[in-house]
């Protein structure tokens, strides 16, 4: 069996999952869209997946598909996920993170030119930002940038231009103002965003690099409950500082993984302060404590390709430091014992201890905001959504 056989359907399978006969399938390729290659074999083609699933859902619903409470397209050409990595609109995200600034990764998502949209000319930070910014100066990433987004707005009415191309411009300058926010600076900077952080973090060549690579490989992640909400602000037609304004909200939840970054900061370093990291996991293991950052099996059966990219990278960068191994050493005995992988959050935040940042100032937060943009820009251009139905379970009028 081919490596990627289970990307897609045999003709049998598809023409099984569409519920029409083979023949019908053959003119479904070209009417509807169904991509196709010849299977190893070469003697009968075999058919993407997503794409019979798109048709199927899409029979009988105008086209769209949407999601049954929402009302919100579940249609995307951003993101695929498969056991074998992430792919940004059909190029690797691990191999963009080999080469790739966060600005390349966000112009072919937002699916717009790059020279177009990060050009020289910058968002207007007023004095009244910096009066703001000093008030939350204590908070995380995630609070300080929640409240400043309605400011940064106001302060650029170009952001309210909510063509695609409009909406890629505002993306830029909300990325670039996110990187100040982060920094804790009032000027926004041209430079690509892994340069600025490697200057303000006194960073050698080879950690500015793994931050660009962090970047990059959290940009989008598909429809986690924080897209869905960003695809919920942009169905309303609001900008994508509203629109990224409610990811952030959702992301700070108890029940996501930035909801746990303190939790998963305070691990590694009981793990890297420790020679025996065996015992600090024998110990939560003992107490029914949580292991932050292992698991993330309701996306990947076995292995978040994303933290095999990072811990390969981590490995040639740093691979004979102390605190490295022992996070190492750790990782092994979790798989050994529990038989879970760590989730791409873990290394992305051992990194982000090591550059001397918090555990509230995650990049992750910044590369995920490209993402957000993107599926802002593609929710926005489906235009007005209908209100969704849904079913009342509580008392009727008239009880005695």
């Amino acid at each position: 069996m081919a490596e990627d056989d289970h990307l897609y359907f045999s003709a049998d399978e598809a023409a099984e999952h569409l519920g029409v006969s083979r023949a019908t399938l053959y003119a479904y390729v070209s009417r509807k869209g169904i991509r196709s290659e010849k299977a190893a074999n070469a003697k009968e083609r075999r058919y993407w997946k997503a794409d019979v699933l798109a048709v199927r859902a899409a029979k009988g619903a105008r086209g769209i598909r949407t999601t049954e409470a929402s009302g919100i397209s579940a249609v995307s050409a951003l993101t695929l996920i498969t056991q074998q990595g992430v792919f940004y609109r059909g190029d690797s995200a691990a191999e963009l993170a080999g080469h790739a600034s966060l600005e390349t990764t966000a112009s072919l998502l937002w699916n717009a030119d790059e020279a177009a949209v990060f050009t020289s000319r910058l968002p207007r930070l007023s004095g009244r930002f910096g009066k703001v910014a000093a008030l939350f100066d204590h908070d995380g990433l995630a609070d300080r940038a929640s409240v400043l987004l309605p400011v940064l707005e106001a302060d650029n009415p170009r952001s309210f231009d909510l063509s695609p191309l409009g909406m890629a411009i505002t993306g830029a300058d909300l990325v670039r103002a996110v990187t100040a926010i982060l920094l804790r600076r009032t000027k926004v900077g041209a430079e690509p965003i892994h340069v600025q952080i490697g200057k303000a973090c006194d960073l050698s060549s080879e950690w500015t690099d793994l931050v660009r690579r962090i970047l990059v490989l959290s940009a989008d992640h598909g429809f986690s409950p924080s897209a869905y909400a960003v695809r919920a602000a942009a169905s309303v037609g609001v900008t994508p500082y509203r629109s990224v304004a409610a990811g952030l909200a959702l992301a700070a939840g108890r029940y996501s993984a930035f909801g746990r970054l303190d939790a998963m900061s305070r691990f590694i370093d009981e793990l890297t302060a420790t020679t025996d990291p065996q015992s600090v996991i024998v110990r939560r293991l003992r107490e029914g404590e949580e292991l932050p950052g292992f698991g993330n099996v309701d996306v990947y059966a076995t292995a978040d390709p994303r933290a095999q990219a990072l811990l390969a990278q981590l490995d040639a960068v740093c691979g004979r430091d102390q605190a490295f191994r022992r996070l190492k050493a750790a990782i092994a005995v979790v798989g050994d014992i529990k038989g879970l992988k760590p989730d791409f959050a873990l290394p992305a935040m051992f990194v982000n201890r090591r550059i001397g940042l918090n555990a509230q100032d995650f990049i992750w937060l910044l590369g995920r905001t490209v993402g957000w943009v993107a599926h802002s820009i593609e929710q926005s251009q489906l235009g007005p959504q209908a209100r969704a139905p849904y079913t009342y379970i509580g008392e009727l009028p008239g009880k005695d």
